[in-house]
Formats: structure tokens, C-alpha cells, sequence
């Protein structure tokens, strides 16, 4: 059995297909609208207790989510600038050249600047969790994903990201199965709200990917559950891809959370270990 993986151009139309598709297994609505917090349900703010109630936080975003994130790292909201170094006659930094010429000027100091050319970077973030992740790992994983993403965004680097999700099915053929959803193109603005949602919430895995799998047909023939975690396929050439494989034990505080994702990012690019990137996030 060969691999089956749906693309999807934004989150408003992965939302789309998923309230226009019918299911092609019946029996997981029930789990779908659990109201145990593994599932999303009681979590914080809006009620997220039912599968609908994750469609309407899907599309318009999870404000007291992004709140409750800021209370585990200091996530910083990002306006899409970079940080430069500009004369002045008062800065934390000399212009040696220009003290030396006797210009009153003769001072550096770092200001945040709108970039017009600004470097790209494409992120795809796996958001598999494996069953026996509990909901505050989860939410450390998503806190530290929107604070690095944030961060590169406020040192001059334009992320184009993608969230997906995949499942082995282990009971008819090892075929993979899952979706990939863009979030955010280059040069657009991050809407934190809606992506500590995605990468944050229980719901997003155990409510709408579970959704995703019993739309797909073929995975529907599972030998048990929804399968098993799987990897994505095929990451393009260049792209960072942050698995949450190893969430459960990585992400048991946002601290660790943090290191995890920062590690990946920094093994991938290198160059931004000595950037602005490291103090920012």
C-alpha cells in the first residue's frame, strides 16, 4: 500500500475539507468529542470540549491559549522587523571612525527597523503526538515553537512554516498517512493565536487529525487505534523539520521545551548560533 498525504494551501481550506468530507470510518466521533483534557477538553479559555468547538478555534484563533504560553516562555509577539545598528549621539556602542572625524554622531545603538529583503526560511513542524504525551508537554512543545518562530522573526528572517501530521498504518502495508497544512507564507504575519492552536492544543492532533485519518480511506483499514507515529516522508531539500517524537520526555517543562526546539533549529542552520536569534529567543 503506497502513501497517502493531503496538501493543503492554508488552514482555512484544510478546515474546509474536513467539514465537507465525510468520514470514512464511523466509530472515532465518539472519541472526537472526549471531553478528557488528552483530547483538548478544559484546557484554558474557550471551550474546546467537542469536535466543532475545535473547528471554530481552528479558524479564528486561540488568544488564551497564546496567554497561557506566555506564562511558560516569554514569547514575544512578532511584527515581521529587524533589529539594525544606527548612529546617534548616544548608543551602547562607539563609531570609532566618526569619533575620530569629530562627527557628534559618533555613537551606535540597536533599533527594531522594517526589513524589505529579508532571508526565507521554510519550517515544517511535525504535531504527531503519540498517545501517552500529556496535554502540558504538548502545550511546552507549541510555547517554544511559536517563541523561536517569533524570534527569528524579529531578527530579520522571513519563516514560511508548515504544520503537519502523520500516521503509520502498521495493519495493512506500513503506508503513511496524514496532511500538511500551510500556515504562514514568507513575508506574511504570524498570527500567534492561531498557531499555538495548531501546535499547542491537544485538539489540533486528537480531534482534527484523527478527523484527517478517518477521511482518508485507505487508513481507515487500520489494524487497531489510528495507527502509529510516523515521520514525514519526504521533508523538501533545505527545509527545517522539527519532530515531536520525543515530546513526552523533551518538553516535561518549557525550559526543556525550548532547548529541544532550539536544538534542532541551530543543527539545521548553523549560522544563526552566533546571530541575534540566540539572545532573541
Amino acid at each position: 500500500m503506497g502513501n497517502r498525504i493531503d496538501h493543503f494551501e492554508t488552514s482555512g481550506d484544510f478546515i474546509r475539507w474536513l467539514q465537507d468530507t465525510p468520514a470514512a470510518l464511523g466509530w472515532g466521533a465518539g472519541g472526537r468529542n472526549q471531553e478528557s483534557e488528552a483530547y483538548g477538553g478544559g484546557i484554558v479559555g474557550r471551550g474546546c470540549d467537542t469536535l466543532d468547538e475545535a473547528y471554530s478555534l481552528a479558524e479564528t484563533g486561540w488568544p488564551e491559549g497564546l496567554e497561557r504560553m506566555k506564562d511558560r516562555v516569554n514569547v514575544l509577539r512578532a511584527s515581521g522587523r529587524s533589529r539594525v545598528r544606527i548612529r546617534d549621539v548616544a548608543g551602547d556602542l562607539p563609531d570609532v571612525g566618526a569619533f575620530l572625524a569629530g562627527a557628534p554622531e559618533s555613537m551606535t545603538r540597536r533599533v527594531v527597523a522594517e526589513s524589505t529583503r529579508r532571508p526565507v526560511l521554510d519550517m515544517i513542524v511535525n504535531c504527531q503526538f503519540q498517545g501517552s504525551v500529556p496535554a502540558e508537554s504538548i502545550m511546552n512543545f507549541g510555547a517554544a515553537i511559536a517563541l523561536v518562530i517569533d524570534a527569528m522573526e524579529n531578527v530579520g528572517v522571513s519563516v514560511a512554516l508548515s504544520i503537519c501530521s502523520f500516521t503509520l498504518n502498521t495493519g495493512h502495508g506500513n503506508g503513511v498517512f496524514g496532511a500538511v497544512i500551510g500556515m504562514k507564507q514568507a513575508g506574511e504575519p504570524l498570527e500567534l493565536d492561531r498557531l499555538v492552536f495548531y501546535t499547542a492544543h491537544p485538539s489540533f492532533q486528537r480531534r482534527l487529525m484523527f478527523g484527517v485519518f478517518e477521511r482518508q480511506v485507505e487508513a481507515a483499514r487500520f489494524n487497531w487505534g489510528y495507527g502509529g507515529y510516523a515521520e514525514m516522508p519526504d521533508v523538501p531539500e533545505g527545509a527545517i523539520y522539527i519532530s515531536a517524537r520525543s515530546c513526552s520526555a523533551a518538553c516535561s517543562t518549557p525550559e526543556a521545551a525550548l532547548r529541544y526546539v532550539k536544538d534542532i533549529v541551530n543543527k539545521a542552520r548553523p549560522d544563526l548560533l552566533e546571530s541575534d536569534f540566540q539572545q532573541a529567543a
